[in-house]
């Protein structure tokens, strides 16, 4: 577990939080991936050291491993045992780093990004390195658990969360915000965010999040849809909900004009997360 500088990951009392990775490496494929270039670069030994990459599964008499299906996508990818262990990026477990939780059960409330070198949710994480993960989470009650995937359609089999969970859903465009929205409607967590990162296209939010508009005008609405003053969506009143699913905050990391956040312009991926020195 490393200290992390991702503004959003911060400890209860506001300080600068932690990252915790017992998960490494993701089959999403998303071509500005940080995590994939450190896995590839500077942590590409240490990654390729441990050996304990996804199960694996008979095909035609081989032992194979056998990646799952995205989301929207209609195709099951194989490839070989040599191949996985080759590439540093396949999804790893960490022994070692799931029992680094046992020494935190006596320790003060921190905020922990579980698994920004990965994804918790992701393509081929098998359920028992899940549910392993989660039962460390429940034993750590004072903790608070950022989780935040970009494969929102696995989460509804982990509802209701542990309430020490903050659920989030990583959108760079439209169709991803809209997903997000979708399926964090049919989960239950003490938090439910978005994070707009990295910020791709222009995102119209405005069909999608519910107004308290009993209470605010539109000039305050538009204020408080933007970072401005370090408010987001859903952090505008303590109760106010997505539509009437529950609490949530909105990870604003973009502009917002119009109720449409923007892109930024000159090809900069605003927003992107920037990993910890010791990440990985």
């Amino acid at each position: 577990m490393n200290k992390t500088k991702i503004p959003w990951a911060l400890n209860p009392d506001g300080s600068p939080g932690y990252t915790w990775n017992p998960l490494t490496g993701c089959l999403n494929g998303c071509e500005y991936c940080y995590a994939r270039k450190l896995a590839n670069t500077r942590l590409r030994e240490r990654y390729l050291a441990n050996e304990n990459v996804a199960p694996l599964t008979k095909v035609e008499g081989r032992r194979m491993y056998r990646m799952g299906v995205g989301l929207g996508e209609d195709r099951h990818k194989i490839v070989l045992k040599e191949e996985a262990l080759s590439n540093p990026f396949y999804p790893r477990f960490w022994e070692g780093r799931l029992a680094e939780m046992v020494w935190q059960q006596k320790t003060k409330p921190k905020g922990i990004f579980v698994c920004d070198m990965s994804d918790l949710f992701g393509i081929g994480i098998p359920d028992r390195w899940q549910h392993r993960i989660f039962s460390a989470i429940k034993v750590n009650s004072q903790h608070r658990f950022y989780l935040l995937t970009k494969q929102p359609q696995n989460l509804q089999k982990f509802s209701p969360f542990p309430d020490n969970c903050w659920v989030g859903v990583s959108a760079t465009n439209q169709h991803q915000f809209d997903e997000a929205v979708k399926y964090l409607k049919k989960v239950e967590a003490t938090v439910k965010f978005i994070s707009f990162e990295p910020l791709l296209q222009a995102i119209d939010i405005s069909s999608s999040i519910g107004y308290n508009t009993e209470y605010e005008s539109k000039e305050q609405r538009e204020y408080s849809l933007q970072d401005g003053g370090g408010r987001g969506i859903g952090d505008r009143h303590k109760g106010e909900n997505m539509e009437g699913q529950g609490p949530q905050v909105g990870q604003m990391e973009g502009r917002k004009q119009n109720n449409t956040v923007q892109a930024s312009e000159g090809g900069e991926r605003y927003g992107e997360i920037s990993p910890s020195a010791d990440d990985g």
